[in-house]
């Protein structure tokens, strides 16, 4: 056998794979999150399914936002109505965190660190596996902001 071959053999199939020759990583699930500051509250959305998590700070935003991710995921499983979870946001969202995401590379590259970008953040939340039952009390908490 081949080293070639060797690799293939030990490799999962190509569709948990993306990328290009050479530079193969195990695909995972995530929902982009833009985070904004509305007044004195942040607010993390996540772009395609169109949910939102508030917080005092990001952190805590992302927290709620997560719970509410998981609590549509597992409702959707549940009710066998899996075309119910990705209701994008509204499309200005996704402009926003496009131009934000582009700021903050070009920042990293020329190491000028986050400093102009205080009201915005973009990031990414994994795909949760539908919890074993759905928590209603957490969907609400979530969505009270």
């Amino acid at each position: 056998m081949t080293s070639e071959n060797r690799a293939a053999a030990k490799r999962p199939p190509d569709s948990e794979f993306q990328g290009g020759e050479g530079r193969l990583t195990r695909f995972t699930p995530k929902l982009d999150v833009l985070g904004l500051r509305e007044d004195d509250a942040w607010c993390a959305i996540a772009l395609e399914m169109g949910l939102r998590g508030c917080g005092e700070t990001f952190d805590d935003a992302l927290d709620a936002l997560a719970e509410a991710v998981e609590a549509q995921v597992t409702f959707a499983v549940q009710h066998d109505n899996l075309g119910g979870i990705f209701v994008p946001a509204a499309p200005r969202y996704f402009r926003v965190h496009a131009d934000v995401k582009r700021a903050a590379l070009k920042r990293k590259l020329l190491d000028q660190g986050q400093s102009g970008l205080s009201d915005y953040r973009v990031g990414a939340l994994q795909l949760p596996k539908p919890a074993g039952s759905f928590k209603p009390a957490v969907a609400c908490r979530a969505w009270r902001g």
